[in-house]
């Protein structure tokens, strides 16, 4: 089934906001060096549904997150693959590439997640009939947490997209809704997203 001129106006949008801002590349993006970032990181890999469905990511350092996504046009052997690093990990870290950095007086970064998406396809985007959500499980969250994230695709450019803030407060249960995104970054009820390059999203609180 060849996609509509929807799904084509949601693929265009996206691929125009790979080509925004330069990327700022950091060691801490690729080699994880620090032995706490080790012991805290939590990877998975996991095949990927046409049919939607979700990924759980064990907890690190008291968080843990799930991934749920609605149904897709993935080809049959298309996988992803999932990092999370809670608090005491991402303590260690320097976001030269986010809009968060630590040690900042308003909102710092606590929880960072990795995505890339593969298919043994020849297709470059993967379309999905709706919008992925986060779901941030923090039991030990103080009240009046707020959350705010950073999306950004690493494809050569990096582009920040501002996710949230979800409007819930002193959640220990956070929902990112990925139909939240901005309307320049979405087109309708689709949402293209590429395959192979990383997607990192920087969680930050205040």
């Amino acid at each position: 089934m060849k996609p509509s001129s929807r799904v084509k106006g949601a693929v265009a949008a996206f691929a125009a906001l790979c080509m925004i801002w330069p990327l700022h590349a950091a060691a801490d993006d690729v080699y994880y060096v620090d032995p706490i970032v080790a012991r805290n990181m939590r990877t998975v890999d996991a095949p990927l549904s046409a049919q939607g469905g979700y990924v759980d990511v064990p907890a690190s350092d008291g968080v843990a997150a799930e991934i749920l996504y609605p149904s897709n046009d993935a080809c049959v052997g298309s996988t992803v693959h999932i990092s999370g690093l809670g608090p005491a990990g991402v303590n260690h870290l320097n976001f030269l590439d986010s809009i968060f950095q630590r040690g900042q007086l308003d909102w710092q970064p606590f929880y960072l997640l990795k995505i890339t998406l593969k298919e043994p396809c020849s297709n470059r985007w993967l379309i999905f009939t709706g919008f992925p959500h986060l779901v941030l499980r923090s039991p030990n969250a103080r009240a009046g947490t707020m959350y705010y994230a950073d999306l950004a695709l690493q494809v050569g450019n990096s582009t920040h997209i501002p996710l949230g803030p979800p409007g819930e407060r002193d959640s220990k249960h956070v929902d990112f809704d990925f139909g939240m995104l901005p309307l320049w970054a979405q087109r309708g009820r689709y949402l293209g997203v590429p395959l192979g390059p990383m997607i990192q999203l920087v969680i930050a609180r205040q």
